[in-house]
């Protein structure tokens, strides 16, 4: 038997060409028995293979149905057990909630007073309200959208709790920042004044003509004596007014409303202070200060010291102020060393070392008799 394709022997009853793979045999149309390849006419059944193909029915696919989006209704029935629950989307945004949900009596929390009742009333009826107010698709439905309301509350609930927080918190850390900025140029004028005074033996008339030039935004106000003063600053956006003098090297704080005008709580003081020596320019050494004594009624002379003892914080000067015999040397003293500083070519080294004689010496002492004579030793030293 040959091959009808390749002309090729091929072994009989063959289905399928060994040489050139092609099928031998094909399945009769009518009968569904194998016949061979090139027949024309079925042995089987006798049909004609060219005759027209018998019509196979069309399997028709299923009209699938056009898909209807859910139909939105209002639902009258109570609230399902499984939509129940607190409605945080009311609680944390009340009227935005209520808008949304079309629950109107929510909008009662844009009363003054009467809001803060509404958050806790939508948060427990707000379910309930919105079930029956609006339509939804399922419970299903209703449950997912007051999930997004109460994420979206919770979220807006926590951003507010923070900016409450830190806008506070930035607003004092900028007004405690403008305050340092006032100490900082009050500390700055007084440090000009006091060199002024060091260079001229007075103060200068105003704090411009000793080139003090103040930060933008501070206001310094100074009433300045030859022999004393007074200095305030102030931060235009600051709450501390600060305050310093002659008398004083600590600085005192006063309550400021932002933007006022700075009032100087007292007038220059160049007596009666630490630095009485540097005030009393007109009073010649060895001579004790006429209102440094006072007369007591029994006709006994008592001294008051260089420094104001109602302002003596120390031991020391507790001491001085309440024994005639060192508040009298203590005017000697404050004397001696005016005039050892007139005549001194390197007055700022002569004020470090009389700095370092009070604080490792005279403040050392711990009876009135060591103290007095550490008070004579240093007298006869700046005499000299």
């Amino acid at each position: 038997m040959k091959c009808t394709f390749c002309m090729e022997d091929i072994a009989d009853n063959s289905e399928k060409c060994a040489l050139c793979n092609s099928e031998l045999v094909k399945l009769c149309p009518f009968c569904m028995e194998k016949i061979q390849a090139d027949a024309l006419k079925c042995k089987h059944c006798g049909s004609m293979l060219n005759a027209a193909q018998p019509q196979q029915q069309k399997v028709q696919p299923p009209i699938q149905p056009q898909h209807q989006p859910p139909v939105m209704q209002q639902s009258k029935s109570p609230l399902p057990p499984e939509a129940a629950g607190w409605c945080w989307g009311g609680f944390f945004l009340s009227w935005i909630w209520a808008i949304g949900n079309s629950t109107w009596i929510g909008l009662l929390a844009l009363v003054p007073v009467v809001n803060f009742i509404m958050m806790f009333v939508l948060g427990a009826k707000g379910r309930e309200w919105a079930w029956k107010n609006k339509q939804w698709q399922s419970v299903e439905h209703f449950n997912s959208v007051q999930k997004k309301w109460s994420i979206t509350g919770g979220i807006l609930f926590v951003i507010g709790v923070v900016v409450a927080v830190a806008i506070p918190q930035f607003n004092a850390y900028r007004i405690k920042d403008f305050n340092k900025t006032a100490l900082s140029d009050l500390r700055n004028s007084k440090t000009t004044l006091e060199a002024y005074f060091a260079d001229h033996q007075r103060y200068p008339d105003t704090l411009e003509s000793a080139k003090y030039i103040p930060s933008k935004n501070v206001y310094v106000k100074c009433a300045i004596l030859p022999d004393a003063y007074v200095c305030g600053a102030a931060h235009k956006k600051g709450d501390v007014l600060y305050i310093t003098d002659n008398t004083e090297a600590k600085i005192s704080n006063l309550e400021y409303k932002a933007g006022d005008a700075i009032q100087l709580p007292y007038d220059p003081k160049p007596m009666g202070s630490a630095k009485a020596d540097e005030y009393s320019q007109n009073q010649p050494a060895g001579q004790v200060q006429p209102d440094a004594t006072q007369q007591q009624p029994n006709g006994q002379v008592t001294f008051s010291p260089s420094f104001d003892c109602a302002k003596a914080s120390t031991g020391a000067e507790r001491m001085i102020c309440s024994n005639n015999d060192l508040a009298q040397a203590d005017v000697q003293l404050a004397q001696a060393y005016k005039a050892a500083l007139s005549k001194s070519p390197d007055k700022a080294a002569l004020k470090k070392e009389q700095g370092a004689w009070i604080r490792s010496q005279r403040d050392a002492c711990s009876d009135a008799s060591a103290m007095l004579q550490v008070y004579q030793d240093r007298i006869s030293q700046l005499s000299r």
